[in-house]
C-alpha cells in the first residue's frame, strides 16, 4: 500500500474524539500547523483519490513537496494517538515505567527509580513479560553492585535468587502452556474422543495436570492455560459438567475491558472459548446478560476506512454469540432479523474476522436459515464450507452433515447421491467416525431408496429414536450444530 492510502486509511479510522484530539495537539504545539489543512482535507474524502486531493489543496506551499507532507502529516498524527492512549495496552504500560526509571536514574533519584523498577517487575510478572522482569533484574544488580564488597556479594545472592525464581516462572508457563497447545492441536481437527485410544491420548498428554490436583501455578497465564487445558479435555471426553467450573472462571464482564496487545490477547481468547463451550452445550443461564454488555462495548462501526482491531474482534464476537444464543433458545426467527439488520455492517467487518469466528458465524447462520425456511440460502453457505474448507476441520464435517439433509429437503437427489459416497468416504477415512454420523448418512441412505410416504416417514422415525439415544452423550451433538437434526426427522 502506498503512503499516501497508509495515511487516508490513518485518518478514517480515528474516532471523532481522536481528531478533535489530533486537532488540540497541533494547536497547542507551538509548532507549524500547516499540516492539518492536509489532514482536514484527507478527512474529507469519502474515497482516496490523490488526484482530487491535489485539486482540493490547490495553490497552496505543500504541494511542492507533498510526498513529505504527507509523511510529516502521518507522523504528527501518530505522535497525537500515542499520547492520546490509542492501541494503549499492558506493553505499553510497561514501556511507560521503563522509560521513568531511565528518567529518575539519570537525574539520581535513586530511591524513586528503585520503586519504579519494582512495580516494573511486578507487573511484568503477572503478564509473563519475561525479558522485562530480566532487564529489571539485571537494572537492579546493576544499581547495587557498585558499593562495598560485603554488599555486593549480599546483592549478587539476591540477582541470582530472582533469575532462577523467574526461571521457575517461565518454565511452569511454557509447561502448561504445552499441554494446552498440544491438546488444541488434537482437538481443532477432532473436538472429541470417541475411541479408547483417543481418550488415552488426551489423559497421555493432561496427565501431569490430573495427576497432581494442587499443581503449582506461578503466573496468571499459568493458571489460564491449566483451566483452558482441562476445561478442554473434560469436554472432549463428553463430560461438560466436569468442565463447566473450568470454564466458568472466564465468563466475566471485566475480561471485556481487559487491553488487547503482545502480552494479553489471551484474554479475549479464553473468554472466547468459554463462551463457545457454554453455547455448545445449551448452559445458557447469563450469557444474554453477558453479550449485552458485549455489544454496549462495540462503537457504531464506520463504514469506511480502516477499523480497529479491537472492535473488530468485539463486534464480531457479539454477532456470532447472539446468533447462537438465539438458536439455543429456539428464536431463529430473532436471530435472523438481527443477521439482516447488521447485513451492511457485517460486510464491513467480514474481511478483518478471524478464521474461527467467520466459519462459527456461517455455521450459526445455516442453522437460523434452515429454521426459517430458508432452505436454498442454508444450502449455498453449507456448500460455500464444504467446497472451500480444510477437509480435516470439525466445521467442514458440520457443514457436509447438514448439507445432507438440505439436499435431501430440495429433493436435489443427483447431487445427494453424489455428495452421499463423498461422505461415506470423508467420514470413514476418518479415525474418528461419530455415531451420529454414521446414523445420520446411513439413515439418508435409506431414505432415498424409500418409494412411499410411509417408509420415509418410518425411517424418519427410526433415525429420530436412534440419535435420541446417542445424543445421550453431549459430545456427539457437536457435528450435528448446522441443523436441529431431531426436528428434521419429526419435518
Amino acid at each position: 500500500m502506498s503512503p499516501s492510502a497508509d495515511l487516508y486509511n490513518l485518518v478514517h479510522a480515528l474516532t471523532a474524539s481522536e481528531k478533535r484530539y489530533v486537532r488540540r495537539v497541533a494547536s497547542l504545539s507551538g509548532r507549524d500547523t500547516s499540516w492539518l489543512v492536509l489532514f482536514d482535507e484527507i478527512n474529507a474524502q469519502s474515497a482516496f483519490d490523490d488526484e482530487e486531493l491535489r485539486a482540493r489543496l490547490n495553490n497552496h506551499p505543500m504541494l511542492g513537496n507533498l510526498s513529505l507532507a504527507k509523511k510529516y502529516t502521518y507522523n504528527n498524527v501518530m505522535r497525537a494517538l500515542r499520547m492520546y492512549g490509542t492501541g494503549r495496552d499492558i506493553d505499553s504500560q510497561l514501556a511507560d515505567h521503563v522509560e521513568n526509571y531511565k528518567v529518575l536514574q539519570s537525574k539520581g533519584l535513586h530511591d524513586q527509580a528503585r520503586v519504579v523498577l519494582h512495580r516494573l517487575r511486578s507487573e511484568a510478572l503477572s503478564h509473563d513479560a519475561f525479558l522485562k522482569v530480566f532487564w529489571t533484574i539485571v537494572c537492579e544488580f546493576g544499581a547495587g553492585v557498585h558499593s562495598t564488597e560485603r554488599a555486593a556479594i549480599d546483592h549478587l545472592t539476591s540477582f541470582l535468587a530472582m533469575q532462577q525464581d523467574t526461571l521457575a516462572c517461565m518454565q511452569n508457563y511454557t509447561f502448561t502452556a504445552g499441554i494446552y497447545f498440544k491438546q488444541r492441536i488434537i482437538l481443532r481437527h477432532r473436538p472429541n474422543a470417541r475411541t479408547t485410544n483417543e481418550k488415552a491420548e488426551l489423559t497421555e498428554i493432561v496427565s501431569p495436570l490430573l495427576n497432581d490436583p494442587n499443581f503449582e501455578l506461578l503466573s496468571d497465564t499459568a493458571r489460564t492455560f491449566y483451566n483452558l487445558a482441562l476445561g478442554d479435555y473434560w469436554e472432549a471426553m463428553g463430560m461438560p459438567v466436569k468442565a463447566l467450573p473450568y470454564y466458568n472462571t472466564f465468563v466475566h464482564e471485566e475480561v471485556l475491558d481487559l487491553p488487547i496487545g503482545p502480552f494479553d490477547s489471551l484474554h479475549l481468547a479464553k473468554f472466547t472459548n468459554a463462551m463457545f463451550f457454554r453455547l455448545r452445550n445449551n448452559i445458557t443461564e447469563g450469557l444474554a446478560d453477558i453479550i449485552t454488555s458485549l455489544r454496549k462495548r462495540v462503537d457504531v462501526v464506520s463504514l469506511t476506512g480502516s477499523l480497529p482491531t479491537i472492535q473488530v474482534w468485539r463486534y464480531e464476537r457479539w454477532i456470532v454469540f447472539s446468533v447462537l444464543l438465539m438458536n439455543c433458545e429456539g428464536r431463529e426467527r430473532d436471530a435472523r432479523a438481527l443477521l439482516a439488520s447488521e447485513q451492511r455492517t457485517l460486510n464491513r467487518v467480514r474481511p478483518q474476522m478471524s478464521k474461527k469466528i467467520a466459519l462459527q458465524l456461517q455455521i450459526a447462520q445455516i442453522r437460523t436459515l434452515y429454521a426459517v425456511g430458508e432452505t436454498q440460502e442454508a444450502a449455498y453457505l453449507a456448500e460455500e464450507i464444504v467446497n472451500n474448507e480444510d477437509t480435516n476441520a470439525i466445521e467442514y464435517t458440520i457443514a457436509l452433515v447438514g448439507l445432507l439433509l438440505v439436499k435431501y429437503d430440495l429433493k436435489a437427489y443427483d447431487d445427494l447421491d453424489l455428495l452421499l459416497r463423498s461422505a461415506k468416504h470423508h467420514l470413514g477415512s476418518r479415525k474418528h467416525y461419530h455415531r451420529s454420523e454414521r446414523a445420520i448418512v446411513q439413515g439418508i441412505g435409506k431414505l432415498l431408496r424409500c418409494t412411499t410416504t410411509a417408509e420415509r416417514n418410518s425411517v424418519r422415525s427410526e433415525l429420530a429414536a436412534t440419535l435420541t439415544l446417542i445424543f445421550a452423550d453431549p459430545a456427539e451433538r457437536t457435528v450435528c450444530s448446522a441443523i436441529d437434526v431431531l426436528k428434521w426427522c419429526g419435518g
